[in-house]
């Protein structure tokens, strides 16, 4: 995630800290939610957001790590307290001459490569880390795959606007009005990177190229869109699938750290240093303009809530490649509130050209194409239907 300059000396939290504005969900009221009777929990119906700085205390929380009492049908081996971001961290694993890596990562500035050949005995292959205020490019989410046609490991990793923090400071652009104008002007990648990898360590990966998810702007411009929002979902074949808002007309966005509302992109990465995109997919009212014939914000008590997150914040889920034959993907799609609230999915169909095509289940119709002023060549530009 770009910048993330977490504090080791957080506050509690306490509600008059901060500012609410209209429409913004109050704390709930504690006989609301929580355990009930007969065991199960019933979740708030809506809460604010809070802010990555602060914790908070909960009657009846733990002060200890508990491993036992919510494991089920599995043995924890083993347990390493390595931290390399305070707030959550990705791993990504996969194999070399004989041996299983796992690449440990967060915060854009710190990974570990890990040998877990055993994974009851961990140890730690190559680490870097370097300071907020360094200039090299973020360290984004990545996926690593064996490339059977070209005989080696392709690494792609995503790129984006900084979705948190933004110039030292947790972003609120519903009483800020300086943060809109720092996000559209932030210059760096938004879309991906490819990499040959040479060896496992980042420090050996080889850059094949930059590619903007804006198609009308390159990456050594200022570029619309926030570019790839966390994991590419890749398999090593042909094609590549991506979250993203591709230009600024995305900006659908109850959620105050961030302007835009993404949707799912598709590349043919059949030659990795020269992506094409294939097309482009989102649900109807993530874009300004749409609002009044959305389903999708008809009626969604969350819509302009000032709190939930709305469109992608991953790629399409799939157990398998297209390549070997699977058709659907799974996109997450809609509010991930500051409560428990699930989000809607879509099934989409995926055609052979990798392009998704008319075919949703359930909830509003979904629109794939190109936005306007970028069709490509083999872009599936049907509305689908459910």
């Amino acid at each position: 995630m770009a910048g993330s300059p977490y504090v080791p000396d957080a506050k509690k939290y306490r509600p008059e800290d901060f500012r609410r504005v209209a429409g913004e969900p109050a704390d709930p009221d504690p006989s609301t939610w929580g355990m009930q009777p007969d065991g199960t929990f019933l979740p708030p119906a809506h809460t604010p957001s809070v802010p990555r700085d602060v914790f908070v205390d909960w009657p009846g929380q733990l002060d200890y790590r508990d491993p036992e009492t919510y494991t089920f049908n599995a043995t924890a081996e083993a347990f390493y307290p390595i931290v390399v971001n305070t707030s959550h961290s990705w791993q990504c694993i996969y194999d070399w001459d004989g041996r299983r890596l796992m690449l440990h990562y967060g915060g854009g500035n710190h990974w570990k490569l890990y040998d877990i050949t055993d994974p009851r005995d961990l140890t730690i292959v190559d680490e870097e880390q370097w300071g907020w205020d360094d200039p090299r490019p973020q360290f984004g989410a990545t996926t690593v795959q064996w490339n059977e046609k070209l005989g080696k490991h392709i690494a792609i990793q995503a790129s984006e606007t900084p979705r948190y923090f933004l110039k030292g400071r947790v972003a609120n652009k519903w009483i800020d009005d300086t943060v809109e104008g720092q996000l559209k002007e932030w210059e760096g990648l938004r879309g991906f990177r490819t990499w040959e990898m040479n060896g496992p360590s980042p420090r050996e990966w080889t850059l094949l190229t930059e590619v903007s998810t804006d198609p009308n702007h390159g990456p050594d411009e200022i570029q619309e869109g926030n570019g790839v929002l966390d994991l590419p979902v890749y398999y090593g074949d042909k094609y590549l699938f991506v979250a993203t808002a591709p230009d600024n007309t995305f900006t659908n966005q109850p959620y105050k750290t961030t302007l835009w509302t993404a949707g799912h992109a598709a590349y043919d990465v059949s030659d990795p240093a020269k992506p094409e995109l294939l097309s482009t997919w989102w649900v109807p009212g993530s874009r300004a303009g749409e609002e009044a014939d959305s389903e999708y914000l008809a009626d969604n008590d969350r819509w302009n809530n000032k709190t939930s997150w709305f469109g992608s914040r991953m790629g399409v889920f799939m157990p398998r490649s297209v390549e070997s034959g699977y058709r659907y993907a799974y996109a997450a799609q809609g509010v991930r509130a500051s409560s428990s609230s699930t989000s809607p999915i879509r099934r989409t169909s995926i055609t052979s050209d990798g392009a998704r095509c008319p075919r949703a289940s359930p909830g509003p119709k979904a629109t794939t194409s190109t936005p306007p002023r970028s069709r490509r060549p083999g872009t599936c530009t049907s509305r689908a239907t459910r």
